[in-house]
């Protein structure tokens, strides 16, 4: 009879002091309807089955049973956390009605989320009290609510430039209501302190996420709604943004591997958090904050990751004394095309990079990316005028170790300005390649090849820097005596090398190099440390 009603006598043990009233009616064709009992159970030691891999155990708790209900409190352990519960069984609700109702309080620490398969990760460290009720049909649930209290926990999220200490408050409450595709938790909210987010969350009847909304999300400098649809085997993300954190955003879609949130995203649609980002975002924000303190305005940012692979982009903005622009392409013959420019590229650059040395200028950087699957390089160019170097710590070593005084007070005064920068780009892999990099201005120039590999923040380059670049270089366009007398790089130049990490950097200095003018003085130049391409 309790199988009848999701009740396995064999899962149920314990000691128990019962009394029993039991009225069976003399008739012919008896029904167990017709049974007409009365138990009062006082229990120690309660074991029992609730649900896939949770289980109650350990408990005290009083039952009253009839042949119309079930009601049952007291406290025990469920899932191996003390708990206390409370549970009312309907016995005949009617064809397709609620029959059950259970709540349930508990304070669940780190472990226990790790065996109830609930844990997320590096975002929530300590313990969380929980109170949680179901309402279904048997152990079928139709309802659900719960409310979570993390203030004795840490809440980080990073992605979104938020944190909270243990003893800050904050409080995430959910409600949930079977549908048709399974089962949707509205509105799921988080608030406290720095945070206020409500959710939509669109699960299917096996627990797999189908789908999440944010009708509000303010956290860290974060103010922004969104929606994200994972049917299909690849998320797309849509938002609408007062204002957004786009330094925090790059890094969760190009530095993944540190993302739990593209981790949990992909492994919803069953990729593995091991493999690059496989999404598609599109973006609409009023205020953009960037890297180096850089604002943008009037945002559009749309980007499609296939598995790492970027095969479509399209960034614009405004900044405050230029706009800027990011366009990615497919081409005819399978490979892509990327450019970038800003009427304020100093300003571009700084919000990309946090590199704030450069004020200033028109840029623009033009790559084609090789075909999908293709180890070639992409190559390109890039080009800048009309810019200033301010107060560049690597610049401010070099000229001191060439002993260029009245440069390097002007670099950490007003900056040096140039009139134009040129270089040829290449990338392969996690290498950036600049090739035949000139910078020209009238107080210095200077001629550079060299890399910067990402993976392991190696920089190494050669370099000529040439002083008064003006009146250096004034014959270089001369035939015969120009190269006669250094070309590019002018009469009097000082040749340098540069090697190691972007948190270390030795500079090398060929002190010949300034006594040997023009043609003299290519033997004591460094070798290039970067091949010329193919062709």
């Amino acid at each position: 009879y309790p199988s009848r009603f999701g009740l396995d006598p064999k899962s149920v043990g314990g000691d128990a002091d019962i009394l029993l009233k039991l009225i069976v009616p003399t008739l012919k064709s008896l029904k167990v309807e017709d049974i007409v009992f009365d138990i009062g159970a006082d229990l120690k030691n309660v074991s029992m089955h609730i649900a896939e891999n949770i289980n109650l155990t350990g408990g005290a708790a009083h039952f009253a049973v009839t042949g119309k209900d079930l009601k049952a409190t007291g406290r025990g352990q469920v899932a191996g956390v003390e708990a206390n519960f409370a549970w009312e069984e309907n016995f005949n609700p009617g064809p397709d009605r609620v029959s059950t109702h259970i709540q349930a309080e508990a304070v669940i620490d780190e472990a226990l989320r790790v065996r109830l398969g609930v844990d997320p990760g590096p975002y929530l460290d300590g313990p969380a009290a929980v109170k949680v009720s179901m309402a279904g049909i048997g152990f079928d649930p139709v309802s659900a609510s719960a409310e979570v209290t993390l203030d004795d926990a840490s809440l980080s999220i990073p992605e979104l430039g938020y944190a909270k200490a243990p003893g800050v408050p904050a409080k995430a409450t959910a409600e949930l209501t079977r549908v048709p595709e399974g089962y949707r938790a509205a509105p799921v909210r988080l608030e406290g302190a720095g945070i206020d987010a409500e959710l939509d969350i669109l699960l299917g009847r096996d627990g797999a996420l189908l789908a999440i909304n944010a009708n509000k999300l303010v956290a860290g400098r974060n103010d922004v709604d969104f929606q994200i649809d994972l049917a299909g085997g690849k998320p797309r993300v849509s938002a609408t943004a007062r204002s957004i954190d786009l330094d925090t955003l790059m890094d969760a879609l190009f530095q993944p591997s540190e993302s739990t949130v593209v981790n949990q995203a992909q492994a919803a649609v069953g990729q593995s958090p091991a493999r690059p980002p496989h999404l598609a975002m599109s973006i609409r924000a009023d205020r953009v904050l960037m890297r180096g303190g850089v604002e943008a305005r009037d945002l559009q940012f749309d980007v499609d990751l296939d598995h790492g692979d970027l095969v479509g982009l399209l960034l614009y903005g405004k900044l405050d004394s230029g706009e800027m622009l990011a366009r990615l392409w497919p081409q005819t013959d399978g490979r892509r095309r990327l450019v970038a420019e800003s009427t304020d590229m100093g300003v571009f650059i700084d919000g990309l990079s946090s590199f704030g040395s450069l004020t200033g200028g028109y840029g623009r950087m033009d790559v084609m990316l090789p075909a999908r699957g293709d180890d070639a390089e992409a190559l390109g160019t890039f080009e800048m005028r009309d810019f200033k170097l301010v107060d560049q710590p690597f610049i401010v070593r070099l000229l001191s170790a060439g002993s260029f005084q009245g440069l390097l007070d002007l670099l950490c005064g007003e900056g040096i300005g140039f009139d134009t920068l040129t270089a040829d780009l290449a990338m392969q892999g996690d290498r950036l390649i600049a090739r035949n990099l000139q910078m020209k201005g009238s107080a210095i120039g200077m001629t550079a090849d060299g890399y910067f590999d990402r993976q392991t923040d190696e920089v190494k380059a050669s370099a000529v820097l040439t002083p008064i670049y003006t009146l250096n270089t004034l014959f270089a366009p001369v035939p015969i005596i120009g190269p006669l007398l250094g070309g590019k790089n002018g009469i009097l130049a000082v040749a340098f090398e540069i090697a190691g990490t972007t948190d270390a950097l030795d500079i090398g200095v060929s002190y010949l190099s300034p006594i040997a003018p023009g043609i003299l003085r290519k033997p004591f130049e460094y070798d290039s440390p970067v091949e010329k391409p193919e062709g």
